[in-house]
């Protein structure tokens, strides 16, 4: 599989979004990402962010591949992220999506307003639609809603923050997810946010993984 990403700070001081991915340490053909937008106007976002990413990557590396294939473990593991958040002194509050992605399966647990969305079959399906925004990550209550999805063909999944889909607009996610790839996709993202709205308003948050 093919992974790109980038993150750009927005209009104001720190980039409170963070992003990971790295190979499951029993399965190097799969993929453990986790990508986390800290609360804006309230203190800590950034720490929460990173705190959120990094426990994520270490508690799934925890698990089998074969339970890491079950929803559920992702709602386990977004509990243990909300947790550790909520006990780092300095962290404030974020958003969170993990998931583990499989050249056939992408499964993960999200909470926030963050999104993924899964283009395949000349489809757009966003896998986070159903999820909860608060309690945040980092409340100690946050409610993680679990998302799976068959891969098959040719597909893109596409991790966003909330300064990616709100500002470049779903149409355009879309319309190019289903013809664009690669860096070009999210430049080409990145020019329409700006194009939309001048300059990156949000932080600028993206994961494009393609088989």
């Amino acid at each position: 599989m093919k992974v790109f990403h980038y993150s750009e700070i927005g209009s104001h001081d720190e980039n409170e979004d963070a992003l990971d991915v790295v190979p499951h340490a029993a399965d190097s053909s799969a993929l453990i990402c986790a990508l986390a937008d800290g609360q804006g106007g309230q203190p800590g976002g950034a720490a929460a962010a990173q705190h959120s990413v990094s426990s994520c990557l270490a508690n799934a590396q925890l698990f089998a591949p074969r339970d890491l294939l079950n929803p559920f473990t992702w709602v386990e593991i977004g509990e243990y992220v909300d947790q550790t958040v909520l006990h780092a002194p300095e962290a404030g509050y974020t958003t969170f999506i993990g998931l583990y992605v499989t050249p056939s399966f992408v499964v993960g647990a999200s909470c926030g307003d963050s999104a993924i969305a899964l283009l395949t079959g000349g489809q757009f399906l966003l896998l986070t639609e159903n999820q909860y925004k608060n309690p945040p990550v980092g409340s100690g209550a946050a409610r993680l809603t679990p998302f799976a999805a068959e891969l098959n063909g040719t597909w893109k999944l596409l991790v966003m923050s909330d300064g990616v889909w709100k500002y470049a607009g779903w149409d355009s996610i879309s319309k190019r997810g289903l013809s664009e790839t690669g860096e070009m996709l999210i430049s080409n993202l990145r020019n329409d946010v700006v194009v939309n709205s001048k300059v990156v308003v949000d932080d600028f948050t993206v994961i494009l993984i393609e088989p």
